[in-house]
């Protein structure tokens, strides 16, 4: 799972705290202190701990107003413990005031109780809110047109349409499962802002670019532009897995469901990112896992270049803003 660079600190900022019942009146600071201080650690700061065993929401920062991706359980009996995590990532994180080794088997047999109603809660939630959300996806699909090649996204980007359509303003990218449900869309705008339908299911889905069947060669890369691009570069089927932590579950899913077809993740070269080259370590345990190759771009001094579209856009003497 992404491992999110640590946010700074901020005037000794802590979470507020509600507790419920008897039960956990006897919760100590302390623990919640530590609690709070591991969902930061991974960029995931909760506003408010309600210690009563149950999944919470919140808004993940820099997410756009308004969403809740964020989600949390804290259990503060036979000791204290908890998770937090995101749904739009899919990420999750443990943690527990005693080391494995402290803990008794009482104590163990309870966690492990307790987790798993916690997991059957979230999983219950978020398959309806992914139901709700494919619903949704599939009514504005409907109204939706092809895209049109003169759209400032894809000029900018010089890429053809080929099978994006669009909706108002917007173009669409189809999120589909490996057996072609539809799932979810992700919406780009004229200037290159993107987002994701609100609550729509991400992990494992992709937007294709050709068609699998038959191929000999697919590639898998994390956004459309990148996609498109090497789509028309190499003539072969391209998945967009949307970002670096979904080409492993995309990968994992073509490698079931073709076992002989060559694989090869195209990359992003994030060089630049000081929290390490994301796009290239992902791509490289994807292609580990999956049996597969990596595909990376190559730019010369003084590029700012990061992937496969940037680099042909600067090889024709274009501008890419991804």
């Amino acid at each position: 799972m992404k491992l999110r660079k640590r946010p700074p600190t901020e005037g000794g900022h802590k979470a507020n705290i509600h507790l419920y019942s008897n039960l956990y009146s006897n919760t100590h600071s302390d623990d919640l202190a530590g609690f709070y201080d591991h969902a930061r650690a991974y960029g995931l700061p909760i506003p408010e701990v309600i210690a009563d065993g149950k999944i919470h929401r919140f808004k993940v920062e820099g997410d756009k107003r308004g969403s809740k991706n964020g989600w949390y359980v804290y259990f503060s009996y036979p000791v204290a413990a908890g998770a937090v995590g995101s749904w739009k990532t899919g990420e999750s994180y443990t943690w527990c005031s005693k080391s494995g080794k402290s803990l008794s088997q009482a104590e163990r047999e309870a966690l492990k109780r307790q987790y798993h109603q916690a997991r059957i809660q979230r999983n219950r939630e978020q398959e309806q809110n992914q139901q709700q959300a494919q619903a949704k996806a599939k009514g504005i699909l409907s109204r939706a047109v092809a895209a049109d090649p003169e759209h400032r996204y894809l000029v900018n980007k010089q890429i053809q349409p080929y099978n994006l359509k669009q909706y108002k303003d917007s173009v669409l990218a189809e999120l589909r499962d490996i057996d072609g449900t539809l799932h979810s869309l992700q919406f780009i705008k004229p200037d290159g802002s993107k987002f994701f339908l609100k609550n729509g299911r991400i992990k494992g889905c992709f937007h294709a670019f050709g068609d699998l069947e038959g191929a000999s060669v697919v590639h898998i890369a994390e956004g459309i532009s990148t996609a498109a691009t090497v789509h028309g570069w190499q003539k072969t089927p391209v998945l967009a897995a949307m970002n670096a932590g979904n080409l492993l579950p995309v990968g994992l899913a073509v490698r079931q469901a073709y076992p002989d077809i060559r694989i090869v993740f195209a990359g992003d070269n994030d060089r630049f990112n000081p929290a390490g080259n994301v796009g290239k370590d992902k791509a490289t345990e994807a292609a580990r896992i999956c049996n597969g190759l990596v595909l990376l771009p190559e730019f010369p001094k003084g590029s700012t270049g990061t992937d496969w579209n940037d680099y042909f856009c600067q090889q024709a003497g274009g501008v890419s803003n991804e």
